[in-house]
Parts: structure tokens; C-alpha cells; sequence
């Protein structure tokens, strides 16, 4: 009963605080709360569903180069849609075995302690408590927004590991295909950019692409962060797929991630991508032994 309280009251600030920030967004404030009132109801009848639209909007959704927002934006009010429906399914469910082991709890609480100082830092060296809407970095709401990362995470971790309690492969093959998707929009984003710019071949100029991650336009490896992390999962849906659709899906999709890499030209994407690519195949590999001598198979 605690559970299903503390689940309701959770789903509750969500979905005031996401309908606050949609209606306040710059652009289409009445359009943006009814898209965050239906996500979130949608959530709520298909609590999987989050697993797939987060991801795969990640790396397109935040549009702060038309609004201006650069503390606040769009992927928040998803996050907090899918929070509200989640949450809110959560608390009119029964049975759910809550809970995590000391060390994961204990490291979640350190990483919180250091970004709750971080924050009050943040706000002391600003000399000003008063926030605003279009505020920018140097002022003191900024560290919110780089706080925003642990809070969201944290927030969704709860539902995370209630759909891998009822089911993991479905939950990790939901999660893993939302990679894929963001992965392909950021590729497709990236050759809108090429097209638009240096155009498609034109591999002679330095411009180095940035997509949608608007963040980086005072620098930073968004991109290459994001292409590092994703292309891993399109290998291994190119592996899994038991269709031709899915298979010729995914062999697309590392095709227009395989241009997006080249058309970063960091020399951090042309290293972490075959690190992180190596340790799928580690991966795939001791799990192919442990299959052959028959010794306990991974939970997913």
C-alpha cells in the first residue's frame, strides 16, 4: 500500500509540474499541454511504451533554438508525461516487489549528495535566486539544468525496473529498439545538415555537424557521445532480427550512422564507436559461452 501511496503522489507532482512547464512553453503553449495531457494518458494504458519514445526522441525533441529556452526544455515534459502515466499506473497495481540492493541505492544517493551540492554551489556563486524563463548559463537556474540528467534518470529508474521485473527481455528489447530509432533520426539529422551546409560529399571543409543537439553550440560531444552509445544497439538488432523488415531496418540505419560518425571528424567518435562496438562483441561472445557449457544465462 505504501508503494502504490508513494506512487501516486509521485505521478501527481509530475503531471502538475509537466502541465505547468507545457503551459508556459514560448511557442504553442496549448498545443503542448494537450500533447503532454495525451502522452501521458497514453503512458498510463501502455506503461511500456516510455522504454521506446524517450529514447528515440532524445536526440530531435528539444527545439531550443526557435524558443529560446535553454534551462527548461521539451524532452523535460516528455520525461515528466511518462513519469505521470507510469507512476500513476504504478499505484493502481498490486504485488510489486520494490526495492534495491545497498551498494546500487548507495551510489545513487553519493551521485545525489554531490549534485545537491553542485546545485547550491551553483546558486551561491550566481548571487541571485530569482529564475527565469529564458534564462542562460551564467545564471543561477543553469544548475538545474545541468542537474537535469540525475533528477530525470533517477525519477524514471523506479518504472525501469518494473517493467524489467515483468518482463525483461520485452523491456530491454523496447529500450534497445528506442535506441536504434534515435539513433536514425540523429543520422537523419545529421545529413539534413550536410545537405543544407558543406553539402552531402563535400568531405574537403572542416565543418564538423552538431545535428539537433543544440547544446553544442558552445561546444561539447553530444553528438559523438550519443552516436557512441547507440550504434552498439543497431549491431545488435542487425543480429537479432529474426525479419527481413527488421533486418533491413537496422542495416539502414548503420549505414546513416556510419556517415554520421565520418561527418563529425572527432577523433573521439573514431575511438569510442569500435570500444563500444569491441564490448558488444565481448559481451555477445561470454554469453555464447556461457550458453555452450550450460552455466546460469544472464536474466535478459
Amino acid at each position: 500500500m505504501a508503494v502504490q501511496a508513494a506512487s501516486a503522489a509521485v505521478a501527481l507532482v509530475c503531471l502538475v509540474l509537466g502541465g505547468w512547464l507545457a503551459l508556459h512553453h514560448p511557442r504553442a503553449p496549448l498545443l503542448v499541454a494537450t500533447a503532454f495531457a495525451l502522452w501521458s494518458a497514453f503512458v498510463f494504458l501502455r506503461p511500456v511504451a516510455w522504454l521506446f519514445v524517450v529514447p528515440a526522441l532524445l536526440p530531435v525533441i528539444d527545439l531550443a533554438p526557435w524558443t529560446g529556452w535553454l534551462v527548461v526544455e521539451e524532452f523535460d515534459i516528455l520525461v515528466l508525461g511518462a513519469a505521470a502515466g507510469g507512476y500513476a499506473s504504478l499505484a493502481l497495481r498490486r504485488g510489486i516487489r520494490g526495492g534495491m540492493s545497498a551498494i546500487p541505492l548507495a551510489l545513487i544517493g553519493l551521485v545525489g549528495a554531490w549534485t545537491a551540492i553542485g546545485i547550491y554551489r551553483g546558486f551561491n556563486a550566481a548571487g541571485a535566486n530569482e529564475l527565469g524563463w529564458f534564462d542562460g548559463y551564467y545564471a543561477a537556474s543553469n544548475s538545474l539544468r545541468v542537474a537535469k540528467s540525475y533528477l530525470l534518470a533517477t525519477l524514471m529508474l523506479p518504472l525501469l525496473a518494473v517493467e524489467m521485473r515483468r518482463s525483461c527481455p520485452r523491456a530491454t528489447g523496447t529500450l534497445a529498439a528506442g535506441l536504434v530509432a534515435g539513433l536514425g533520426l540523429a543520422s537523419l539529422a545529421v545529413l539534413w545538415e550536410r545537405l543544407a551546409f558543406p553539402g552531402l560529399l563535400n568531405f574537403s571543409s572542416d565543418y564538423r555537424v552538431t545535428a539537433l543537439f543544440w547544446e553544442m553550440h558552445v561546444g561539447g560531444a553530444a553528438l559523438d557521445g550519443f552516436l557512441a552509445l547507440t550504434v552498439p544497439f543497431a549491431i545488435r538488432e542487425l543480429l537479432a532480427a529474426n525479419t527481413g523488415m527488421r533486418r533491413t531496418s537496422a542495416a539502414l540505419c548503420l549505414l546513416l550512422a556510419a556517415y554520421a560518425c565520418l561527418a563529425t571528424f572527432s577523433r573521439g567518435v573514431y575511438l569510442a564507436v569500435p570500444v563500444s562496438v569491441g564490448l558488444l562483441a565481448l559481451l555477445l561472445f561470454t554469453r555464447a559461452m556461457r550458453a555452450r557449457f550450460r552455466t546460469p544465462r544472464w536474466h535478459c
